[in-house]
């Protein structure tokens, strides 16, 4: 069936190499131009995203000329078309619009941006484990198709928002937000030792007092310039002595 994801898919088949049915609603005779290699598991179309509203006009004047249309809540999102060799063929010469065909094999990984339309052939039965995730370069149209899934009935069973896009973007703007006023915070707070070519008078004190750590012990010279002499004692003159001789 053909249907348009609103998120980016990675889809990752596995065969199971049990055989059996095939997927889409459609014969096998019907296709060709398929890869039956060893490990080949199913055949993709996937179409530009851009492309959408051009698809989803043809299938409207498909489901008109089959008269169905009426039934029909959106020819893409209700996944009731499988755009086979003949209708490729159709809007390609009406619409002018390819798309891109290949085949998946075992343990290959595809992804899907958002918004494409897109369909699976399945080759054989086979196991698929899919992974959705909203990307930044995609979120406009993530946003655009939950729009459009939000105006579909209410029994539809893509009218619920399951991937929560509004969400995971308030989420994502308040987390970058406080990202960004913590970095704000941080440049505008004050540096701890601001650079100056002085030294400042703690920084010179203990530099002076390493340089005296690490300076040898030395003999102090016996005399210092910077120091006055020593004083010299003056010793009293001698006390004249009485003389015992007999004057004359």
């Amino acid at each position: 069936a053909c249907s348009a994801s609103a998120s980016c898919t990675v889809e990752l088949r596995m065969d199971d190499g049990l055989g059996g049915g095939l997927g889409g609603g459609v014969e096998y005779e019907e296709e060709e131009e398929v890869d039956e290699g060893e490990g080949a598991g199913a055949v993709w179309d996937i179409f530009h995203a851009d492309d959408a509203p051009a698809i989803t006009a043809f299938l409207w004047k498909v489901a008109g000329e089959e008269g169905f249309a009426h039934s029909l809540a959106h020819p893409i999102h209700d996944a009731c078309f499988y755009l086979d060799r003949k209708l490729r063929a159709r809007l390609k010469a009406e619409v002018g619009v390819v798309g891109w065909r290949f085949t998946q094999h075992e343990g290959d990984a595809v992804f899907i941006p958002a918004g494409c339309p897109h369909q699976v052939f399945n080759l054989s039965s086979s196991i698929k484990v899919a992974e959705d995730f909203v990307s930044p370069e995609h979120l406009h149209r993530c946003l655009a198709l939950t729009e459009e899934f939000r105006k579909l009935p209410k029994y539809h069973r893509r009218s619920d928002d399951t991937l929560g896009v509004k969400e995971i973007l308030v989420h994502s703007v308040s987390h970058a937000l406080s990202v960004l006023l913590a970095a704000s915070r941080s440049a505008s707070a004050p540096l701890p030792h601001p650079p100056t070519d002085k030294p400042s008078k703690s920084e010179a004190q203990a530099f002076s007092s390493s340089r005296r750590s690490a300076t040898p012990t030395r003999a102090r010279p016996a005399a210092s310039t910077s120091r006055a002499p020593p004083r010299r004692r003056i010793s009293p003159p001698p006390r004249p002595r009485a003389s015992t001789s007999p004057r004359g």
